[in-house]
């Protein structure tokens, strides 16, 4: 992963239909570890929406867990998030979704051949 800039990892994961949104936090979570809604925020230069969004995203992949953090003061519950297991074992899902969009795309130019 080459960090949180995005580059070749933002754009495989654009690829895959993942948001590119979507993409830069989970950088940034293989890069840092953890995270709340604000770090993300500054970090990346999202606004709230579009990190809920992502999180929501990730979180539906299986790659997020989300820990509710303790506050004094009222309003709106803060959340930790983290990533749900080892980035290894994600980068492998990420690969077997690479390797199956490949396989998609070479029966798709068969098709076109034959046409």
């Amino acid at each position: 992963m080459s960090g949180e800039n995005g580059g070749p990892a933002e754009s495989l994961l654009v690829a895959l239909n993942i948001r590119r949104n979507s993409a830069k936090v989970l950088i940034y979570m293989a890069c840092h570890g953890e995270a709340t809604s604000d770090d993300l925020e500054s970090a990346l230069g999202i606004g709230q929406p579009s990190v809920s969004a992502a999180i929501k995203d990730l979180d539906g992949l299986g790659w997020l867990t989300t820990e509710q953090m303790r506050s004094d003061t009222k309003g709106r519950p803060k959340h930790k998030y983290r990533l749900s297991k080892a980035f290894e074992a994600i980068a492998d899902e990420i690969e077997r979704m690479a390797r199956n969009r490949i396989s998609e795309i070479e029966d798709g130019l068969k098709h076109l051949r034959l046409a």
